[in-house]
């Protein structure tokens, strides 16, 4: 009950490591019953993983897959994250594998879930792997809200589709979930939803305004009009846009 993890330089983790097993430079692990109030702040998170090692790699994990509790109240905000990566191999079956900023997937089935969080003003970058996700909400989110998040330099060494997301929604019920007044400069797909449920998306920056690029940059049943027509960082020393 209301852990506070902040104020943290966290840096060259798992950089020798091939044992594959996955690699987080912070790991919150939720078991099976109800928790309220964490919040994960102010942290600087670089150099996690390396390109070696055959497992999934994270700068912040919120999980796992196999829980059946409920989080409640969950902050990730003003966090730097730079610098994650894993085997990129081109294909799942000779070793490549995910790299992550932010996971939170905590139940991929219909049971537990994290609700109501909140992602904001974090920095990400540099995130490489055979999918490369800035922040995945790949389990159960109701009321989830990702806002004011930068996301540049994601990396995907899948051949013949893009498979780099500034945001990634999956294994996920959905409800109410808003990814809002984000920026996605130089991110082929800003918002990729692989769920039946259309995602509000709207009030992004990412990085034009043709209008074919555009259709380009969501993925998935998106809501992403109306969207912004610049970028420019609400503070240029502070995490975030």
């Amino acid at each position: 009950e209301d852990l506070q993890f902040f104020h943290n330089y966290i840096h060259d983790i798992g950089t020798n490591y091939t044992g594959g097993e996955p690699v987080h430079a912070v790991a919150y692990e939720l078991g099976n019953t109800e928790a309220t109030g964490l919040l994960i702040a102010a942290n600087c998170i670089s150099n996690v993983g390396n390109v070696n090692n055959q497992a999934s790699t994270s700068g912040i994990l919120v999980g796992t897959t196999s829980s059946t509790g409920t989080l409640l109240d969950l902050q990730i905000n003003g966090n730097r994250i730079d610098g994650v990566r894993t085997k990129n191999a081109p294909a799942f079956a000779s070793g490549g594998r995910g790299a992550y900023g932010i996971l939170v997937n905590i139940s991929t089935s219909a049971v537990g879930a994290v609700t109501a969080a909140k992602i904001d003003f974090n920095s990400i970058s540099n995130i490489s792997g055979l999918w490369a996700h800035a922040i995945g909400l790949e389990g159960n989110t109701p009321g989830a809200t990702v806002e004011r998040n930068l996301i540049t330099d994601l990396h995907a060494s899948y051949p013949t589709e893009n498979w780099a997301a500034g945001v990634k929604v999956e294994n996920n019920t959905v409800g109410n979930t808003a990814i809002t007044n984000n920026s996605f400069p130089g991110t082929a797909i800003g918002v990729n939803n692989a769920t039946g449920v259309v995602v509000n998306a709207t009030c992004n920056w990412f990085g034009t305004t043709d209008p074919s690029q555009l259709v380009q940059a969501v993925k998935g049943p998106v809501d992403a009009t109306p969207f912004l027509t610049s970028g420019t960082p609400t503070s240029a020393t502070v995490p975030g846009f």
